[in-house]
């Protein structure tokens, strides 16, 4: 646990902390969600495959999140751990949703420590095993409940030291959200506009077009009349336009920073 402490108040933490776990159990795909009033979940460190980063997180971050037990739980002031067996069944029941989508994760089991951290805001430490993997045996929940009061002072150690600079991360993040869902929206019909978006958060043509329920060939288009309206070739090109965009975004009210950018009348903001 020596290296866990040395890493409080830094971005290292978690990563610290689970392999410290991970010496006494195995674990799959570990995840520490930040749950804030107001604001879309905030992933602050995973170990999640590449492959599996679409549904676990974008599509949690999309909604699913909203049916998570552990959300759920967490919301109602939930504190400790937790087994999606023990907290999901009623969920499981009332949405099928969300356990279609449990089922696409490929996950057998899954507990999580919740901790409520004040103002609003709670954090859940999940650990998962995969379907190739054993369920949590008595013993491993057992040395996990052990642990608990560790992990738990530990991680409000840690949230006490880190949480002014993440304050400052998120305020930059939610800027840059708030450009992507106003950018080219002057210009574009909804429809274009949507699709724009996903390009920018990086979704590949075919990830794209499921999430937007189209075929290939109609997102394509969409990306022809992109291009031609904002008078672009490339999604090089793309990116750079935003880029520049990004200090022209009206500081409150919403507006698409494109406009400015591209007025005649416009100076350095």
């Amino acid at each position: 646990m020596s290296q866990v402490v040395e890493q409080l108040g830094a971005d290292g933490f978690f990563a610290a902390l689970f392999e410290a776990l991970s010496s006494q159990l195995p674990l799959d795909h570990p995840q520490v969600w930040l749950f804030r009033a107001n604001k879309l979940p905030a992933l602050l460190y995973h170990a999640i495959a590449r492959g599996d980063r679409e549904i676990q997180i974008d599509g949690y971050i999309a909604g699913a999140y909203r049916q998570d037990p552990f959300y759920r739980e967490g919301r109602r002031g939930a504190d400790g751990l937790f087994r999606i067996t023990e907290i999901g069944a009623n969920q499981f029941k009332q949405s099928e949703r969300y356990a279609g989508y449990f089922s696409q994760m490929n996950v057998c089991d899954e507990v999580g420590y919740l901790y409520e951290l004040g103002e609003g805001t709670f954090i859940n430490l999940t650990l998962q095993r995969r379907q190739h993997s054993e369920r949590f045996s008595d013993e491993e929940l057992n040395f996990l409940h052990r642990a608990e009061p560790l992990i738990r002072a530990l991680t409000e150690k840690h949230w006490n030291l880190y949480r002014d600079q993440l304050s400052n991360q998120n305020e930059l993040e939610d800027s840059i959200e708030r450009a992507i869902r106003l950018f080219g929206s002057s210009v574009l019909t909804e429809r274009e506009h949507q699709t724009l978006q996903l390009m920018l958060r990086g979704y590949s043509s075919q990830s794209a077009a499921e999430r937007l329920e189209i075929s290939i060939e109609t997102l394509r288009r969409h990306r022809k009349h992109i291009y031609q309206k904002l008078d672009i070739g490339s999604q090089a090109e793309l990116f750079s336009l935003f880029i520049n965009c990004l200090p022209y975004l009206p500081p409150e009210e919403d507006g698409d920073p494109l406009v400015p950018y591209q007025s005649p009348q416009s100076s350095d903001p």
